[in-house]
């Protein structure tokens, strides 16, 4: 099973660009690329076990993918999140 990654980048530098072309990709799945985003999950860590589990993990997947679907209208489904098994804890920078 593939772990989780992450993309980040400031505005303005082709990160639109770049979830466009990587969200074409069947086995990927992009949230939206909407600002306060991330500020709003990390209040809610702990609703996912802080991420600290596998379970925690899949769920904040799927709340990223459900939250894209219901502002898109583009619908998530044929993306699955897995449950993320052999992914590790992200670290805060």
């Amino acid at each position: 099973m593939v772990a989780p990654f992450f993309i980040i980048g400031f505005q303005r530098s082709g990160t639109t660009l770049l979830r466009v072309m990587l969200d074409a990709h069947p086995n990927i799945a992009i949230p939206l690329d909407t600002v306060g985003l991330w500020n709003r999950y990390e209040r809610k860590l702990e609703n996912y076990d802080g991420l600290a589990t596998a379970a925690g993990r899949s769920r904040i997947i799927s709340d990223l993918l459900a939250e894209r679907e219901s502002s898109s209208g583009r619908p998530a489904s044929r993306k699955t999140p897995s449950p993320c098994s052999g992914a590790t804890r992200p670290t805060r920078v």
